[in-house]
């Protein structure tokens, strides 16, 4: 009787290996719909905005809750991107049809602004304080001739007016740029204005 018998048998090629381990590998996380059929997304999303007719392409594949969801995903953006274009539209035109309309000026202070106007446009430069004295002195309101003067311009005009007062006395006489600038002042220009004129013939 064969001392081998009852022996449990090893491998055949008499190498010693010892018992083999299965180690199992982790599942791979399947990709979602839209990594999946990204050219199959883009079209729909394409039909979805109306740059193509595929209304059985839809029906096939809208059972999908993916599919679905990027469906109305894109709807919402285009929706709110409409609805903010609209907003934006709007407030556009209310702000130029402010702009447009103004203030309203009742008729005496229209023909005070174009009495006004008469006298920037004469270039003998005048300051805002003396200009609503003339226009007073014309019989307007001092409230009206406010109105108007203050509807002409911004600094720059008077800005502007301050040297072309500064330029008409320079020519009719002599003055040193103290004396000028007191002038200036006189005639109811400002600090900065009075600056500005002085600065303007060449001080």
């Amino acid at each position: 009787m064969s001392s081998n018998q009852g022996r449990p048998q090893g491998p055949q090629d008499g190498s010693s290996q010892g018992p083999q381990h299965y180690y199992p590998q982790p599942p791979q996380k399947k990709k979602s719909w839209p990594r999946r059929h990204p050219i199959l997304l883009t079209f729909l999303v394409l039909c979805v905005l109306g740059l193509g007719s595929c209304t059985a392409l839809v029906a096939v594949v809208a059972s999908d809750p993916q599919v679905q969801n990027a469906i109305e995903e894109v709807q919402a953006s285009a929706e709110a991107q409409a609805e903010d274009n609209t907003n934006d539209n709007a407030k556009e035109t209310e702000a130029e049809e402010v702009e447009d309309e103004g203030p309203k000026l009742t008729l005496a202070e229209e023909n005070a602004v174009g009495k006004a106007q008469s006298y920037l446009d004469s270039g003998m430069g005048f300051s805002k304080k003396g200009l609503v004295e003339q226009l007073k002195y014309e019989g307007f309101d001092a409230a009206d001739a406010k109105t108007a003067v203050d509807t002409l311009g911004s600094a720059r005009l008077w800005n502007e007016q301050a040297a072309a007062k500064a330029q008409s006395y320079m020519d009719s006489q002599s003055f040193s740029a103290s004396g000028l600038a007191e002038q200036l002042k006189y005639e109811g220009f400002t600090a900065k204005q009075v600056a500005y004129g002085v600065k303007s013939v060449g001080y």
